[in-house]
């Protein structure tokens, strides 16, 4: 697990900035009560960004103040029909949620010059049943599915780190592992860290419906086929 923070906002109806801070973006992540009669509890996700909103009366007094970083800074000041204040550091929006906590969202501009900043956002891996090996994934890793294209399913993690997703290909033929030069070679696999017991993951992908593959080059590592047969490592850091 990552280290990451979240910023805990006091409001009256967890409800309705659910709905204000959908406008920004954001997603429910959780909720929690430890009664239906008592305060609601709920954490909200932006890629990164987390913000945590609670109705209990000792969390976090009214107003706040959260500074979210947002690449899109022009959509937002039209979704809340204010200006863009160019600041020397960022180009900013000045927004209050419906419990008077402040807002301020900022998107830095890249440096004049400088190259675009890029990152590996989604790993594509092919099958011919979409449904069951990105559902095999999902359990695994605790990924959540969008499902709405039969033929590409896309898998969202929760901390934020790279997504998944799965692609329909009839023809799709599993490397082979170790490669051979006679066989479909391996172009790519992932490397998924364990916190944790690495033999207690190997059991549960298994469980899910992985193979252990018969050669293992390392004791740290493991390697094994998911069910479409694509390698995938399971590693402990040291």
């Amino acid at each position: 697990m990552r280290a990451n923070a979240a910023p805990v906002l006091r409001v009256r109806d967890a409800r309705v900035a659910i709905a204000w801070w959908a406008r920004l973006g954001f997603k429910v992540e959780f909720e929690h009560r430890f009664e239906p009669h008592l305060p609601l509890y709920v954490g909200l996700r932006r890629d990164d960004a987390i913000v945590h909103l609670s109705e209990h009366a000792g969390d976090a007094r009214a107003p706040g103040l959260v500074y979210v970083y947002v690449p899109d800074i022009d959509r937002i000041a039209a979704e809340f029909g204010v200006s863009v204040d160019e600041a020397p550091w960022a180009r900013e929006v000045q927004l209050v949620d419906p419990d008077h906590n402040r807002v301020r969202c900022g998107c830095v501009p890249p440096a004049s010059g400088a190259s675009p900043r890029m990152r590996v956002s989604t790993v594509n891996l092919s099958a011919a049943d979409v449904p069951g090996l990105s559902r095999f994934y999902a359990q695994l890793l605790g990924y959540a599915v969008d499902e709405d294209n039969p033929d590409w399913h896309y898998l969202a993690a929760s901390d934020g780190s790279v997504a998944l997703s799965v692609q329909r290909e009839p023809t799709h033929q599993p490397p082979v592992w170790p490669q051979t030069a006679e066989a479909q070679q391996m172009q790519a696999h992932l490397e998924v860290r364990v916190d944790g017991d690495l033999l207690t993951a190997v059991d549960r992908a298994i469980e899910l419906g992985a193979t252990l593959a018969a050669y293992q080059p390392q004791d740290d590592v493991r390697v094994l086929l998911d069910p479409a047969g694509h390698p995938f490592c399971l590693w402990v850091p040291n």
